[in-house]
């Protein structure tokens, strides 16, 4: 016998705990971000290599990787207080970044990189459980993009940082002080912003909400309604082969929008283009990736969509990668100004497709993933991202390094149309023509995206569910149906 259905309102206060979420999100990519984009002044505030500054940021990405577990596990059993342990995590290594800032401190600054990444990890296994235990399914796959679109959001601001953080000498130190001063207060807000709007669990009032879930759909629980322990989770997800599918894909494809924005600058650099247009090509391709995230997530409701709407994404990042791969080839035959307005619209449509997919892909997972709870399945994917991406960047970055290190060619492209030499140079680019071999950097991430295309149209399959509600045992005790507003 089907279990009758009711019509229930979701909580108001969802909002205000997706708002508070992706503030603390933001706050975190944005640190992220300190001091790669100002790499040369960063270099001088604290006297060390290239190599050096490097570690600030990837000490980050590693520290990443082993806390997500313990983060997965207590998001799980007590997902309020590790929530404000991540919120404080952030705080601590604002400020400690600041005060690395006004010492010179390089060892302080990567105490600060850990506890900026022990805050990712709670950040990423927290995206899927928000929308999965507050946000009725029609409002699922929005709220999922959102929370993952405000933290593409803070690397969009940390793209600009060189705007707010310029020049040499004591002018370029004083200026970043003032930054990292501004940044730490500004990180410091999410605090009560989290302890003001943000619950676990939207409140049992009409007696119809079970264990503290707003729908059952967020899995965790077996046969019987007995929840399942971390191995349980582990295990199942282990034996799902289309799981393996889906996270493969996904977080392949996500890994390769972790590596752009690392290897762009790089890349571009060597066509003889300067740092400040390379700033505005990564700027396009994280900002039409969150509008692209943000709009699809809005609009396609229907589980149905999910699968089509996924597979063109992959595509568009496909071919606009491939784009990118035959630009810079022919760039030693493309004016200046030609080459970075083609190199601003492939970027745009690569982050589209690489960046807009992701609330979709983590709404995917939760389904695939059944009954395993959401924080596993969608933090696992995140998990993988980060793998991916720090594989992607090592492989590409070096091998732009060694070109961009390597004796310039003599010039061979045609002479640049009157106005046209001056666009988009600076001391370091004047006079020098595009490296022959650019293109090469490109191949690694382009090949990587048609992999996942690939695996993703020919063997990936969905998974159909409904929402129910649970009652006291943790069983099923009605569809649902809900109203929003």
């Amino acid at each position: 016998m089907e279990p009758p259905t009711l019509t229930v309102t979701p909580p108001r206060r969802r909002w205000a705990v997706l708002a508070s979420f992706g503030f603390t999100a933001g706050c975190n990519a944005l640190m992220f971000m300190d001091f790669s984009t100002v790499s040369v002044l960063s270099d001088d505030v604290y006297s060390i290599s290239d190599d050096q500054l490097n570690w600030i940021y990837s000490i980050s990405l590693l520290t990443v990787l082993p806390f997500t577990f313990p983060a997965a596990y207590f998001l799980v059993r007590s997902n309020w207080s590790a929530s404000l342990v991540g919120v404080i995590l952030n705080v601590a290594g604002a400020w400690l970044r600041m005060v690395a800032v006004y010492s010179r401190s390089y060892d302080l600054a990567l105490v600060s990189s850990v506890l900026i990444g022990a805050a990712a990890s709670i950040v990423i296994c927290s995206y899927t459980p928000i929308a999965e235990r507050w946000f009725p399914r029609s409002e699922q796959a929005l709220a999922t993009s959102i929370a993952v679109q405000c933290n593409y959001a803070g690397w969009a601001v940390g793209s600009l940082i060189p705007l707010f953080v310029d020049g040499t000498g004591e002018a370029g130190l004083q200026s970043m002080e003032r930054f990292q001063l501004a940044q730490a207060i500004l990180v410091s807000l999410s605090l009560p912003f989290f302890l003001l709007c943000y619950r676990a669990n939207p409140e049992p009032a009409t007696g119809l909400l079970a264990a503290g879930s707003f729908y059952s759909d967020s899995g965790g629980h077996g046969e019987g309604g007995a929840e399942l322990s971390p191995l349980a989770s582990v295990q199942r997800l282990g034996c799902k082969a289309q799981f393996w599918v889906h996270a493969i894909a996904y977080s392949a494809l996500g890994g390769v929008s972790f590596a752009i924005p690392a290897v762009q600058d790089t890349i571009f650099e060597q066509l003889a283009i300067s740092a400040s247009c390379t700033l505005w090509t990564n700027f396009a391709f994280i900002v039409c990736g969150i509008v692209a995230g943000l709009f699809l997530g809005a609009s396609v409701k229907e589980q149905r969509l999910h699968a089509p709407v996924l597979r063109a994404l992959f595509t568009l990042s496909s071919l606009a990668l491939t784009a990118l791969v035959v630009l810079v080839y022919l760039s030693p035959h493309i004016s200046r100004t030609t080459l970075f307005g083609l190199l601003v619209l492939c970027m745009a449509l690569a982050g589209v497709g690489s960046l807009g997919f992701i609330g979709i892909a983590l709404r995917t997972m939760v389904d695939v993933s059944q009954p395993v709870s959401e924080v596993y399945s969608g933090g696992s994917v995140e998990w993988l991202i980060q793998g991916w991406g720090a594989l992607f960047t090592q492989i590409s970055v070096p091998a732009a390094a060694a070109v961009a290190a390597s004796p310039p060619a003599p010039p061979s492209p045609p002479s640049l149309p009157a106005g046209d030499a001056g666009f988009c140079t600076d001391a370091a680019t004047v006079g020098l023509a595009p490296a022959s071999d650019a293109y090469l950097d490109f191949v690694p991430v382009a090949a990587c995206a048609w992999a996942a295309t690939l695996l993703l149209v020919f063997c990936a399959r969905y998974t159909p569910k409904t929402d129910t509600l649970l009652n006291g045992s943790g069983r099923p005790s009605a569809q649902l149906s809900s109203s929003t507003h």
